[in-house]
C-alpha cells in the first residue's frame, strides 16, 4: 500500500494486505524464560526485516550484558543505573511473562535504553522502551 501523505514514518511503515502486525500470534514456543527472551528479540528483528537506512532503528541496538560494554563514553543518566544488566525474565502476580534488558544505540544520540516486554497472550507482548542515559555524539544513516 501506499504510504500516508502526512504522519509518515519509518517505524510505522505500512504493510502489505497479506502481512500481520501481530507477530507474536504466530510464534510458538516452549514456554521456558529464554524463548520469552529470544521473542523478544526476534520480533523486533523481524519488524526490520528487508529495511535499509531510514528504516533500520532496532538494527542499530546492541544488548548489554554488563557495566564494561558502556564504559568511558560519560553518560548522562535520566534514570537510576542498572544494578543487573543481564537479561532478566519473570512471571508476575499475575502470571504474565516479563522480560527485561538494556540496549545501547548511537543513532542519533549514544543512548541506553531499557526495555520491559510484558506478555500479554502466548508469545505477544507490549513493548515499552525508556531511555536510561544519553551519551556524546552519535550518527544518522
Amino acid at each position: 500500500p501506499e504510504p500516508p501523505e502526512e504522519g509518515f514514518d519509518f517505524e510505522h511503515a505500512p504493510l502489505p494486505e497479506w502481512a500481520r502486525a501481530d507477530i507474536g500470534r504466530f510464534l510458538e514456543g516452549d514456554g521456558s524464560p529464554l524463548s520469552y527472551f529470544q521473542a523478544s528479540i526476534f520480533t523486533r528483528e523481524l519488524k526490520e526485516m528487508g529495511a535499509i537506512w531510514h528504516g533500520c532503528t532496532w538494527a542499530t541496538h546492541k544488548v548489554l550484558t554488563d557495566a564494561s560494554d558502556i564504559a568511558g563514553k560519560g553518560w548522562e543518566w535520566l534514570e537510576a543505573t542498572p544494578l543487573e544488566w543481564l537479561p532478566t525474565v519473570w512471571r508476575d502476580g499475575g502470571g504474565r511473562w516479563r522480560v527485561s534488558f538494556h540496549t545501547h544505540s548511537g543513532l542519533g544520540r549514544e543512548r541506553i535504553l531499557g526495555h520491559s516486554d510484558i506478555y500479554t497472550a502466548g508469545y505477544h507482548f507490549e513493548e515499552d522502551p525508556t531511555e536510561i542515559a544519553l551519551g556524546e555524539g552519535g550518527y544518522i544513516f
